[in-house]
Parts: structure tokens; sequence; C-alpha cells
């Protein structure tokens, strides 16, 4: 996984999710849609879209992170992001899906 999630932490209690740059994001509701032209039957989830940055300190981020469940039981997590952490850019991505 190359360390993509490395640093990054959901507060269970509040839903508030912080990065290794120093910035957070609180989740949203992800609709659940059963359009056949979208690819995914999405059942319901939340999802975490974070941005900021600091010219100052050389931090920033632009990433999401989603977990989805889906039909048949399925569940997915995926993250991508673009961060810079003192001014050394770095990029990742991760998806991971499992069935109950």
């Amino acid at each position: 996984m190359d360390g993509v999630l490395r640093g990054v932490t959901i507060d269970l209690k509040t839903g508030e999710m912080r990065g290794p740059e120093g910035f957070t994001a609180r989740p949203t509701t992800v609709t659940p849609s059963d359009n056949p032209d979208q690819g995914l039957d999405v059942r319901g989830g939340f999802q975490w879209r974070m941005t900021g940055s600091n010219a100052t300190t050389g931090y920033g981020v632009r990433g999401t992170l989603s977990l989805l469940q889906l039909a048949g039981g399925r569940t997915v997590l995926s993250y991508t992001r673009t961060s810079m952490i003192r001014r050394v850019p770095d990029t990742g991505e991760l998806i991971v899906e499992y069935t109950r």
C-alpha cells in the first residue's frame, strides 16, 4: 500500500478525518444510486474531501477518502491524494474492496 494511509486518522466520535499535513475534513453522506449507467451500485456511504495549503510551512493537500457500501454486501474504501509536506510533493491512490 506504499504508505498511502500513513498519518491519516478518523475520530470515530466526531467523524473528523485528519491528514499528516495537518488539515482536517468532515464526512458527508453519499446518496444511494441505482442508475445502471453509473458503474457502481452504491447503497450508501461517507466521503471526506480534504483541501488545504499553507505556503509559509510548505504543507498542502488535496484528497478524497470514500467509504461506500455497494449492492451484494460489498464495501469499497478508496483514497486518492496529492500532498506536500515541507515542500516535498507526493501522490498516492488506494482502492480496497471486501465482501461480508
